[in-house]
């Protein structure tokens, strides 16, 4: 890496041993109390957990028929199961509850509008019983589709047999109210809604933060004052009620969940093309003609609303459409995420399509928002194949009750059989037939082989899987971390780790640079994974940094230059405790480790990461 003066090792290496003996017992015994920790950026004395959102897509395809049910109730019953072991503090659907009324198929057995929402309500409900029955509090909220409008297609559905509309009835501010009284309310964390009951707010904690979360309507830009429906003087529509909200609780870190914001194919609008833009090479994305409005009306302006999360939209090449997330700039200079999730078109004849959830795991300590996305189902089928089986069957028992099933080629739909004539020169069909379309859409020939299939418990790509690098403000709102280069045991060429030596710290040097004073660190707010720095450190040009650490091509990497008139600044940690974050590790693994911290208040208190590789050793000496 990059070496000091042999002099300057001699002076150092012994007084820092003694040091570091003593300041380790001294940092062990102290503590700090909650109220100083928050008066600085990330500045924590305790761990911070990792905290989970999830997202829930559109769920239409699921509730639409009995048979492919169960992937929706997979979803929130895993959650139930998980809302503890996960440390999820929220879940938010993204809208199209139902499929709602498709003509042709009114009468089909189970297959009507309020039947879908009534399963809808089942699924949702184990969210309820998170809250009602196993004592743990889990904020959700649900947000309108533009399926969850028909039969008539308006936002007021005066026409549904359900008074005031099937999605209010069930998902209105009603579902929530009758709990909010007396000291046991389990729905404290419920703000309210608008006059409409399409539009809700809530309040939920994640560790010491706390966070305002706003689902809005479909195309809330829009009102639907013709059909009856009184607004509030000066609240002409959901984005002016949602800024009401914002000013209600100034500071709070904000989410904003919507049906329809982000797309995911990138050209359609004119607005902002992200062609090409490396995070997926085949299509890019934008902002709908709605997403642009909120972004310009609500999102940009408040510099609280650090994440704007979506459905709806499924444009892009099959099976990598229904995806995409961007970073954006609003006018206070921080970071918005904006992230884009709906698998509806990831057909799956067992489950109707492919029933995914996203996990976006928040990680104050380690500076990440990192997303996956799991199918709770497809994770039962991979494990039992009796259980690919057990659907097999379910479909088909539907069928003889009445359930079409489609033929599909890819996304495109081809035809669909039933065991009855659906249109003019149709024929019924038979359950063996049935049995030949689901086969075939499986490229399998039997059940043998159908069992033998292998499902994904994960997608793993790049729209999929992703990490946002941030860094947490003292109130818990994220945003994109400078890179600062940085030098792992900067008094060694050798950049090894030995787990076996009892050396009590790990030296570290942020390196100072044209574009970076030292000066400029809260060195409160440092964490080198997770793991907070001694209160001990030196200001000294002790070498030149690599551009990153994607340069640095092994760890034994030296850079010729010892000094560049720059000073640096060397800060130590407890090995042991790094240890204990990094876990079990192999002889000769290259392990790349991670500083984040954030700027002091006076320099702007934005986040700041760096990172360095180091190898792994489990014997001997450095």
């Amino acid at each position: 890496m990059n070496l000091p003066t042999n002099n300057f090792i001699k002076t150092f290496g012994v007084i820092l041993v003694f040091i570091f003996t003593c300041a380790q017992a001294w940092a062990d015994s102290s503590s700090t109390s909650p109220t100083k920790k928050l008066k600085h950026h990330n500045s924590m004395s305790t761990s911070i957990e990792p905290f989970t959102i999830v997202a829930i897509p559109d769920s239409q395809i699921h509730t639409f028929s009995p048979a492919w049910f169960r992937g929706f109730i997979d979803h929130t019953s895993w959650i139930r199961a998980n809302a503890a072991v996960n440390n999820i503090a929220f879940v938010t659907h993204l809208g199209d509850v139902a499929q709602g009324q498709l003509s042709g198929l009114e009468n089909l057995p189970t297959l009507g509008w309020q039947d879908q929402l009534a399963r809808a309500h089942a699924a949702i409900f184990q969210l309820d019983a998170i809250n009602q029955v196993d004592g743990i509090v889990l904020p959700y909220s649900i947000s309108m589709g533009n399926h969850d409008l028909l039969p008539r297609g308006d936002k007021l559905n005066a026409g549904d047999p359900i008074p005031g509309g099937g999605f209010r009835t069930f998902f209105g501010a009603a579902r929530y109210e009758p709990y909010r009284i007396g000291e046991d309310n389990p729905y404290q964390w419920y703000g309210g809604s608008d006059v409409t009951q399409w539009n809700h707010y809530q309040l939920f904690n994640a560790g010491p933060y706390t966070y305002l979360h706003i689902n809005l309507e479909l195309d809330p830009q829009q009102p639907e004052n013709d059909l009856g429906i009184t607004r509030i003087v000066g609240i002409n529509d959901a984005l002016t009620w949602a800024q009401s909200i914002i000013d209600a609780h100034p500071g709070l870190p904000t989410i904003i969940s919507t049906h329809k914001l982000l797309s995911d194919f990138s050209g359609q609008n004119n607005l902002i093309g992200y062609w090409g833009d490396g995070v997926d090479e085949i299509f890019g994305g934008e902002r709908s003609t709605t997403g642009q409005i909120v972004w310009e009306r609500l999102v940009k302006s408040n510099p609280q609303i650090f994440m704007t999360i979506n459905g709806h939209e499924h444009e892009g090449p099959y099976r990598e459409d229904g995806e995409y997330h961007q970073v954006s700039t609003n006018d206070a200079g921080l970071s918005v995420f904006e992230v884009l999730v709906n698998h509806q078109d990831y057909f799956n004849l067992l489950t109707g399509n492919d029933p995914y959830l996203r996990l976006m795991e928040f990680d104050p300590q380690k500076g990440q928002i990192r997303n996956k996305t799991f199918s709770p189902t497809l994770a039962s089928f991979d494990a039992n194949p009796d259980e690919i089986e057990a659907a097999f069957n379910n479909i088909l028992d539907a069928f003889d009750l009445g359930m079409f099933i489609p033929i599909l080629n890819g996304e495109d739909l081809i035809s669909v059989i039933a065991p009855f004539p659906l249109f003019p020169g149709d024929v019924g069909h038979t359950r063996e037939e049935a049995a030949s379309v689901i086969l075939n859409f499986f490229s399998a020939t039997s059940l043998e082989e159908l069992r033998a299939v292998s499902f994904s418990p994960y997608l793993t790509d790049a729209d999929s899987q992703f990490s946002f690098d941030v860094g947490f403000d003292h109130i818990g709102r994220p945003t994109l971390a400078g890179v600062v280069p940085m030098n792992i045991q900067p008094f060694r060429c050798s950049n090894t780790f030995n787990s076996k030596r009892k050396k009590p710290f790990v030296a570290v040097a942020v390196l100072g640079n044209t574009e970076f004073s030292v000066e400029q660190l809260d060195l409160s707010s440092l964490r080198l994974e997770g793991v907070a720095a001694y209160d001990f450190h030196i200001v000294r040009d002790v070498g030149t940094p690599v551009a990153s650490v994607i340069d640095i091509k092994h760890p034994r990497y030296c850079d010729a230059t010892e000094k560049d008139g720059f000073d640096d600044i060397v800060v130590f940690f407890n090995r042991a405790k790094i240890l204990d974050v990094l876990g079990e590790v192999t002889d000769k693994e290259t392990v790349v480790l991670r500083l984040i911290g954030n700027l002091k208040e006076e320099f702007g208190g934005k986040p700041v990461v760096a990172e360095d590789l180091v190898i792994m050793k489990n014997r001997g000496r450095f």
